[in-house]
């Protein structure tokens, strides 16, 4: 089987975590250590990355997918993130591209069912509504959501 392409995405690096505990992704602390600026999130790099399995396995990748992801250099605030991936059948291999190939991933095709521990219920149960979790606060400060 060859290897089918699929279409590049791009999108601009934007670093969410300036003001984040972790003094990492802060552009004065980052400079100190040697790093150019503050480091884009790697969360949120991994969610540029995962563009593309989303966009051949939809839902199902988000659900039942997997992925294998490395990081090899730090992307930056403002950096051009173009994500190329490669569907060889049973997986498509991920790569971020220019300026300095900072990831590498590989996907694989969701299973064709879920298999749950017995009495264990889905996340978030089907037509639930979110709630504030009482007295439970984010990292920011923001109250954070529970299911019933």
């Amino acid at each position: 089987m060859t290897d089918l392409l699929l279409e590049p995405y791009q999108v601009r690096a934007f670093n969410t975590a300036h003001d984040s505990e972790n003094k990492i992704h802060d552009d004065a602390t980052a400079r100190r250590f040697g790093f150019s600026g503050g480091l884009v999130p790697g969360v949120d790099v991994y969610g540029y990355m995962s563009h593309l399995p989303v966009t051949r396995w939809g839902r199902a990748w988000l659900e039942r997918g997997t992925a294998e992801c490395r990081f090899f250099k730090p992307v930056y605030d403002g950096d051009a993130a173009i994500v190329t991936a490669r569907d060889s059948g049973g997986g498509i291999e991920i790569l971020g591209r220019e300026p300095r190939r900072a990831v590498r991933q590989r996907a694989r095709r969701p299973a064709r069912s879920i298999t749950r521990a017995a009495g264990a219920r889905p996340f978030p149960p089907s037509g639930a509504a979110p709630r504030a979790a009482a007295g439970r606060r984010g990292v920011a400060g923001d109250r954070q959501l529970a299911w019933p």
